[in-house]
């Protein structure tokens, strides 16, 4: 045989084997992986049920969690993966990647419970049924829910690595718009662990007193409720969070999400004026039982 058709046939060779690695290298991807106990191909749902198939020459394993990527600050879970081959179960290659924790699957599933809890369950004295008194400080604090224990959602990096990611969310903070031209901000939580204020009667997270009543501040009167003037007043609860990532005995540190969400509920109180009377001793002072909704 010639020199030259040696070099063609040589050429034929590298070429088929090239191909034939490349192909068996995608063949384990998806949701197929090289087990090397089992020393064949195992597929998820869908695919094998865990048996073993018949492998082709070169096969990737699945990839695992090893360590951290960088310590001592353990923001990021190292993984890494052999390329197997098959003939010997002789690992042959092995692939490392770093993969930072995503936040944003965890921070939606966070914010929905959130957004699911409903009217903010504030609360106010006096109460608002009867309405604030100018000149009076008026309490202002919130007694419900301020905490979601950790959700887990389960993310894929670009790169195939599947993981979970746990988040947990609080009240950051909570702003009441007195509807008078002032706000009152106050943080209710410094931490998921750390709260500022119980939302309670002895310790309310605001307090405002009004100088003048909701008609002198341009509010109209009612005259279905009362004959009074309303002044709207609106409590804004700001959730935030944090997230991690948990894989076996490796957890990364909480970390803040760089999101927040704003939930807001607005309810009207007569702001009124007590003024004293002279009245003689024969007058009678009727009860007022006008009430407003």
């Amino acid at each position: 045989m010639s020199a030259r058709r040696w070099a063609i046939v040589l050429i034929t060779l590298t070429l088929a084997l090239t191909t034939s690695s490349s192909a068996a290298l995608g063949q384990a991807d998806g949701d197929c992986h090289y087990d090397p106990v089992l020393k064949g191909m195992v597929c998820g749902e869908g695919g094998d049920a865990g048996d073993p198939g018949t492998p082709p020459e070169y096969l990737w394993d699945s990839w695992a969690a090893s360590g951290y990527c960088a310590l001592p600050s353990e923001t990021s879970i190292l993984w890494e993966r052999h390329l197997w081959r098959v003939a010997d179960h002789v690992p042959v290659e092995t692939q490392v990647t770093c993969v930072e924790p995503d936040w944003e699957e965890v921070w939606n599933e966070i914010a929905e419970v959130a957004a699911a809890i409903g009217v903010p369950q504030f609360d106010v004295a006096p109460p608002d049924h009867f309405g604030a008194v100018v000149g009076s400080p008026m309490l202002l604090w919130y007694s419900g829910q301020s905490q979601i224990q950790p959700i887990t959602a389960t993310v894929t990096d670009p790169t195939g690595v599947v993981y979970s990611v746990e988040g947990r969310g609080w009240i950051e903070q909570i702003t009441w718009d007195m509807g008078d031209g002032s706000e009152v901000t106050s943080t209710y939580r410094d931490g998921f662990d750390t709260a500022t204020f119980y939302g309670d009667f002895d310790n309310p997270e605001a307090q405002h007193t009004y100088e003048h009543t909701s008609d002198s501040q341009g509010y109209p009167i009612d005259p279905d409720r009362c004959g009074l003037a309303f002044t709207p007043v609106s409590v804004t609860l700001t959730w935030t969070g944090e997230y991690r990532t948990v894989e076996g005995i490796l957890q990364t540190t909480w970390t803040p999400v760089p999101a927040n969400l704003d939930i807001t509920e607005t309810f009207e109180i007569p702001v009124r004026e007590i003024r004293s009377a002279l009245i003689s001793e024969d007058s009678q002072l009727e009860d007022d039982e006008c009430t407003w909704s």
